[in-house]
């Protein structure tokens, strides 16, 4: 009769490590995602908005997700001891006290940020435009400085419009309503014109 006790497998052993090394490697990728991608989106909008751009993208997830960063960084701490066979159970316990406080501080701080950058944004003469915000819910919502510039069923060029308005000079001051009521009406037409061919 075969034993069924893995603890002796080596393989079994193999596995658990692979499967740490694994989690580390995505975990990792979440911080290095964090910091690179929303960190140098969240730069590149202050700037715009310092700069009174024609738009900005305003993300209500960038703060929050710094403020949980500790929290996943813990966690890769933790998953190395376990690697490395030097977790011990008070290490784990301290993985895990020290990852609860960013964590509610990260779901908190989203609940009351959202309202703020609302808020500010309004503040600061810019208007919220849902045709060129994504549908998608960790996307960053558009504000434009003017709400006419806000063109009504322009949601399927989207990219296309705000790439256009970042081509401009002087962070598009000088672009006239007219003009990119022009510019969409363009990209629309493209647009269905290729949706014509399928």
């Amino acid at each position: 009769m075969m034993s069924n006790n893995t603890a002796t497998d080596p393989s079994s052993g193999l596995l658990a490590k692979l499967n740490l090394i694994f989690l580390i490697i995505v975990l990792g990728a979440v911080v290095v995602g964090t910091v690179g991608f929303m960190g140098g989106l969240l730069v590149e909008n202050i700037e715009r908005l310092s700069n009174d751009n024609i738009y900005v993208l305003v993300s209500k997830w960038d703060i929050p997700a710094f403020i949980g960063l500790p929290c996943f960084v813990v966690i890769i701490w933790g998953l190395l001891l376990r690697l490395l066979n030097k977790a011990t159970d008070a290490r784990i316990q301290w993985c895990v006290n020290f990852c609860i406080a960013p964590a509610i501080a990260a779901v908190v701080v989203r609940v009351f940020y959202g309202f703020v950058v609302d808020g500010y944004m309004a503040s600061h003469g810019y208007t919220y435009c849902w045709e060129y915000t994504s549908p998608s819910a960790m996307s960053p919502s558009v504000w434009v400085k003017e709400p006419e510039f806000c063109i009504s069923n322009s949601g399927s060029v989207r990219r296309e419009v705000l790439s256009w308005m970042d081509s401009r000079p002087n962070w598009g001051k000088d672009v006239s309503v007219e003009e990119v009521e022009a510019k969409v009406a363009m990209l629309l037409k493209e647009w269905k014109r290729e949706q014509d061919r399928y």
